[in-house]
């Protein structure tokens, strides 16, 4: 029984380094590490109304504030920034729920898994438990390379 529950909580804890990395990825890979400090925060422009705003002001457009129909370019612009910003707050998501708890939860797996590795008499036990130690440590070098809350 205790080999199976730490196979589970070996893959809930790589589906969550799986989960961070390929949705940083898909965000444009540039969030994680946050090296200059301060929090990272949700994108609020999978709104067009917060998206009319930004780009009001970038562009000195008032026009957009004032909720003129959007041109095909414009369009464009959006739903280009709305996925980006859709694929960023995922990766927000994973790190401030998830990612939180593979602080505690990784260590307890690898621990565990480690125990089961060394002290194990059954061969495929064994290699279960080593494929599992080997998971975790890969998971383990993420969280510490990624550093979801250095601040």
């Amino acid at each position: 029984m205790a080999r199976y529950l730490c196979g589970i909580l070996s893959a809930v804890v790589l589906n969550t380094c799986l989960q961070i990395e390929v949705w940083h990825f898909l965000a444009g890979g540039n969030m994680l590490p946050n090296r200059e400090g301060g929090r990272l925060r949700y994108s609020p422009f999978e709104r067009e109304e917060i998206w009319r705003i930004a780009s009001s002001i970038e562009t000195e457009d008032p026009s957009l504030k004032e909720g003129k129909l959007l041109t095909s370019e414009e369009r464009s612009i959006f739903e280009k920034d709305k996925e980006h910003a859709r694929r960023w707050n995922k990766v927000m998501e994973w790190t401030g729920g998830m990612g939180v708890l593979q602080y505690l939860l990784l260590p307890v797996a690898l621990f565990w898994s480690a125990l089961l590795a060394s002290r194990s008499t059954v061969k495929v036990e064994r290699a279960v438990a080593w494929v599992c130690v080997f998971t975790n440590v890969i998971s383990f070098i993420s969280l510490g390379y990624r550093g979801y809350f250095n601040d």
